[in-house]
This record gives structure tokens, sequence and C-alpha cells, in this order.
């Protein structure tokens, strides 16, 4: 049986994480805080995209922010849904493999088909 995910909010106490850690038998724990991530990939996308490189920003700000954090809601359940089957980084890692090949393998199918149909 897997043991749940143990993880703490950035303004967790250093001295509850370090208990939390000896008390779990654990040496890592997540710090989870999703609003900092949509904000940077907000704030990134007009002070680098708009600001620094001149691009003009099209299309719908709401959209590029539902569709963020979508994105990172998705990506945070299916590293929880990993770290539930596993029991230690390592097996993590290996876990994590065949979800980076089949990403890479649908990445080249998609080229490859627009490949043909342009060529």
């Amino acid at each position: 049986m897997s043991k749940p995910v143990v993880s703490v909010h950035p303004d967790t106490p250093t001295r509850e994480i370090a208990r939390l850690l000896v008390e779990k038998a654990i040496s890592a724990v997540p710090v989870v805080d999703g609003l900092v991530i949509v904000v940077v990939a907000v704030v990134s996308l007009w002070f680098v995209v708009h600001s620094v490189f001149r691009v003009p920003l099209s299309g719908s700000m709401s959209l590029f922010l539902g569709g963020t954090v979508l994105y990172e809601i998705s990506v945070a359940a299916l590293g929880i849904l990993l770290a539930t089957f596993t029991g230690t980084m390592g097996q993590f890692g290996l876990l994590t493999v065949p979800c980076w090949l089949s990403s890479i393998c649908c990445r080249a199918v998609r080229r490859r088909r627009k490949a043909c149909r342009t060529g």
C-alpha cells in the first residue's frame, strides 16, 4: 500500500517542516504554492515577450490565464499520482520516464504528419 503524499505551504515554519521530516521519516517535502507559478507566467509573458522583445500580444489574456491554471493543476495532479505509487525519489524518477517518452513520441508523430501534409 502506498503512503499519502506529504506537502507544505510556503508559510510553514521551518521547525514544523523539520518535525514533519523526522516524524514521517522522509528526506524531502514539496512546497506547494500554485499562485506564484501563475503570476510568474503572466509577468514573464508581459515583461519579457512584450516589453523586452517588443512582440505584440494578441488574443485573450484571460484565456492564457485559464490555460496556465489548467496546465498547472493537471501537472500537479500527475505528479501527485505518480508519487503515491512510489516509495523513493529514484522510483518516482523511473516512473516519470514513460511519461516523457510518450510525450516525445507524440511530438515526433505530429511533426511527421505535418511534414507529410506540406511535403
